[in-house]
């Protein structure tokens, strides 16, 4: 590794060579910090490379940012601020995973004319209509426990289904054999 403060500087004066290389290293960095976060949630590597060019941003931020009258190496502070960054992109696909259910359209409610698309409005007098917010509310609920009792490969595999990938980049994106993940798939439709 070479010497941070002088990628550093010489980034700052517009050296090629020295943002190359504080880019790779601020990739490499982004890379383990979104390896640990899949160990953990493999759901995540749906977002990976998203995660991996925000640690970039974060990066490029951070040399701005960076002073050299900080208390820390420039190594250390663009770690930190990366890291921070990270974490609260993980958090935010967490927490939103289930949003884009939410926010979809159905085609039918899609109208066309002379100017584009727009959308008709929402009706919501069903959700005024107490059995039918009743049983809206319990469906959700059912579908949130069984996703919550459900193993991380077993969401990964349903996730893949829904984007629409084949069995085969499926498989290849959870790590398992065609087959395998066939007699998962199959089980998780069953339920």
């Amino acid at each position: 590794m070479e010497n941070m403060y002088e990628l550093l500087y010489m980034s700052r004066m517009g050296d090629v060579y020295a943002r190359k290389a504080l880019f790779f290293w601020c990739r490499n960095v982004s890379r383990a910090i979104m390896a640990s976060a899949c160990a953990r949630d493999p759901g995540l590597r749906f977002y990976a490379e998203d995660i991996v060019q925000e640690g970039i941003i974060a990066m490029t931020a951070a040399e701005d940012m960076y002073r050299e009258d900080m208390h820390a190496s420039p190594q250390t502070f663009f770690t930190i601020v990366m890291r921070r960054r990270l974490l609260n992109l993980i958090r935010y696909y967490r927490t939103h995973e289930y949003a884009d259910m939410w926010a979809s359209v159905p085609l039918d409610k899609v109208m066309e004319d002379h100017t584009g698309y727009s959308i008709q409005p929402r009706d919501t007098a069903s959700l005024q209509d107490p059995q039918y917010y009743t049983d809206f509310y319990a469906a959700v609920r059912r579908v949130r426990g069984v996703l919550k009792d459900m193993s991380p490969l077993e969401r990964l595999i349903l996730a893949c289904s829904n984007e629409g990938m084949t069995y085969a980049e499926g498989a290849r994106t959870a790590g398992i054999t065609v087959k395998a993940y066939d007699g998962r798939l199959r089980r998780l439709k069953s339920v």
